[in-house]
């Protein structure tokens, strides 16, 4: 398509009294950024159309610019031209949720295009089968743990679960906002390839509708394991046409998604279980055991032990018990009277086991092979962990060139710290310089959106743990100086919601105590989907939502008008990040390993701390105050920031200066404005 055309359309719908101010009516302002924005997105998909190379496009746009309308409408106009499919991909449910909705962006969108160009486009939501729940599986798991001595809590937490399986198909919205109850796995809850079809008949039935759909609606997930496989959403294999252009929105949670997806465990004492029960083949056992021999020969009594150089007693015992598994496993996989469950558990074993065999045959740079020692017994599991999820990003376009794929867009309001040269190191560590054409890396913030005040906690006070690097524990008197830092600020700022983010359920539930009966406390609680928390604070007059889950997500304009950071987001420790330093030290030392795993963390820190800033900043007229109640966020007379200050928005920062200072003593609780102070930096 012509980009000249397309940009007369674009700037016909983003301009003063054009196509979608017409349709929004009021509630819309003809945006600058918001059109320089669509039309990057529009020089990227005509640079694709006319390359030889897929085109790449990182472009980060803050809250405020008119994100979602900014690539969907041009990428629905370019492919009405082109008579293609496109794909969105989200991360969140939240987001799908507004793409999708009855009054959606996705709907505003294309009728906004049929208007211009006569041609209905229409879409469809495409998911994976793990997403779907079996009905069926869940009451079978049921049925095992009621045998089981479960807690009164458990019980009530399976019942909530109950209650939402019954009404549902999909996992997505508990996941998104609760965890599974004790003892069970998504593996045992959710759809395999071995169910029946009448089974998986909605699954079935979506994916079929997608197959015709103009515009696909997909998560990261899918959208990653489409890739792998070398395919993209059956574009050309099942006759569908083909798809030609990826917008990738939340991107910077695409790396997390391929951890999620790269990152296998298998338990050797479920496997032994599992041969036990179904196959009574005493030649794996004994290989089994043979197994456990030569890792326990290697246990160094730390939970996880990273196989650098592997002993060639345990490579020969593992690969003999592979062989072992390979050979028996086509029979076992055909005989009707193993239960599917069985099979499924089976086969996700072998492929863990194939997997891991070859990351230490082959010495992966981007996965590590390591052995994981349960608490109690040091039942050894095998682990294979991706210590960079982002290189894996690439099979978008490597692995799909005979897809035709032309275009792939990645966008997020939080792809950096705010700065282009954060941005650029993106697009190096996702490999977009390296294995693409980039036509277009761009970050767009307003000048002038919402208001933003700032109180801070006195840096003389208790932090929220031991030691800077210990995450995991939380002072007492900084609790309480928190929730009295709250109390005071939500009636001195006369607030009528407030957002408290917490980093674990377990400071949530801390501080809820000591607010309990002085506000009106809505508490995300491990057993309560964050949805439902989320619906009662909208429909509360006031008052103030605790929780873990909404760093991202939570979209309330003009609702919130105080924000709570608790304590900054530093990461906890997890198998990809200790697989990382382990490979880093071996390389460069342990010293200088922890420096490059701590600016890692930093980075992924600071734009959990942008996600936050971007909560009650909705709407052009919003107003918020927020409060941080770690002393360890800067203040503005400190030489050392840590860059943390490039998290706030541009043009917040001048009130990031003049921030007021909260204090907490035996008998008061007070805010006071900071001496004056000459900039350090």
């Amino acid at each position: 398509m012509n980009y000249d055309l397309l940009k007369e359309q674009i700037i016909q719908v983003f301009s003063e009294g054009g196509n979608l101010e017409k349709h929004v009516g009021k509630r819309y302002r003809a945006n600058e950024l918001q059109l320089d924005y669509a039309l990057s997105v529009a020089r990227t998909l005509c640079n694709g159309e006319k390359s030889q190379q897929c085109q790449t496009a990182l472009l980060e746009a803050e809250t405020g610019i008119g994100k979602t309308l900014g690539y969907l409408i041009p990428v629905c106009l370019w492919a009405v031209h082109n008579q293609c499919r496109i794909a969105v991909s989200t991360y969140t449910t939240q987001l799908q949720h507004q793409l999708c909705s009855r009054k959606g962006d996705v709907h505003l969108a294309l009728d906004i295009v049929k208007e211009m160009t006569g041609r209905q486009l229409n879409y469809a939501v495409r998911k994976g089968l793990s997403n779907y729940i079996s009905h069926r599986k869940v009451q079978l798991m049921w049925q095992k743990v009621q045998s089981e001595s479960l807690t009164k809590q458990e019980k009530k937490y399976w019942q909530s679960f109950l209650t939402y399986v019954n009404s549902h198909d999909l996992i997505d919205d508990w996941l998104e906002s609760g965890s599974l109850p004790v003892g069970i796995t998504i593996d045992d809850i959710t759809l395999t390839s071995s169910l029946s079809a009448e089974e998986k008949s909605q699954y079935l039935h979506d994916v079929d509708k997608a197959k015709t759909a103009d515009v696909i609606i997909v998560n990261h997930a899918i959208l990653l394991l489409h890739a792998f496989s070398q395919q993209i959403l059956n574009s050309r294999d099942d006759g569908a046409r083909t798809l030609k252009a990826v917008i990738i929105d939340e991107a910077d949670r695409v790396p997390k998604a391929a951890q999620s997806l790269l990152s296998r465990q298998m338990s050797l004492h479920t496997l032994s279980d599992l041969i036990e029960e179904n196959m009574g083949s005493h030649k794996i056992l004994e290989l089994l055991d043979n197994t456990v021999s030569a890792i326990q020969e290697m246990d160094n009594g730390k939970s996880r032990l990273f196989l650098n150089d592997v002993p060639q007693t345990f490579s020969k015992h593992i690969h003999h018990l592979h062989q072992q598994i390979q050979a028996i496993g086509s029979q076992f996989l055909q005989d009707d009277d193993i239960d599917d469950q069985v099979k499924e558990s089976f086969s996700r074993v072998h492929l863990g086991i194939a997997t891991f065999l070859d990351i230490i045959d082959n010495k992966s740079k981007q996965l590590r092979a390591a052995i994981a020692f349960s608490d109690t017994h040091r039942h050894p599991s095998l682990l294979v962990i991706p210590t960079a999820p982002e290189g894996a990003i690439n099979a978008l376009w490597k692995r799909c060139e005979k897809q035709e794929l032309k275009t792939v867009v990645f966008t997020s309001a939080t792809m950096s710290d705010g700065t282009i040269a954060d941005l650029n190191r993106t697009a190096l560590d996702w490999g977009l310089v390296r294995d693409a054409e980039l036509c277009e890396i761009e970050r767009f913030e307003p000048s002038c959106f919402g208001s933003m005040d700032f109180i801070l906690i006195n840096k003389n006070h208790p932090g929220p743990t031991q030691a800077d690097t210990d995450e995991s524990f939380t002072k007492l008197e900084w609790l309480s100086n928190s929730a009295k830092l709250i109390q005071e600020a939500f009636i001195t700022e006369h607030a009528k919601h407030a957002l408290v983010l917490t980093t674990s359920y377990a400071d949530c539930r801390s501080i809820a105590e000591l607010l309990a009966g002085k506000q009106n406390v809505i508490e995300h609680r491990t057993d309560t989907l964050f949805i439902d928390v989320v619906e009662k604070f909208k429909a509360s007059k006031e008052g103030i939502l605790i929780t873990p889950t909404g760093w991202e997500g939570l979209n309330l304009p003009g609702f919130i008008d105080l924000l709570v950071i608790t304590r900054l987001p530093y990461l906890p420790p997890n198998d990809s990040r200790l697989g990382l330093k382990e490979q880093l030290s071996n390389q460069y030392g342990e010293k200088e390993a922890s420096k490059i795993a701590y600016a890692k963390d930093l980075i992924a820190t600071k734009r959990k701390l942008r996600q936050a800033f971007g909560r009650p900043i909705r709407g052009s007229k919003d107003k918020v105050t927020v409060l941080i109640t770690d002393p360890r966020f800067p203040h503005f007379s400190e030489t050392n920031n840590t860059g943390l200050i490039s998290c706030i928005p541009v043009r917040f920062r001048d009130n990031w200066k003049n921030a007021r200072v909260g204090h907490v003593t035996m008998d008061k609780v007070f805010f006071k404005q900071p001496e004056e102070a000459k900039n350090p930096w």
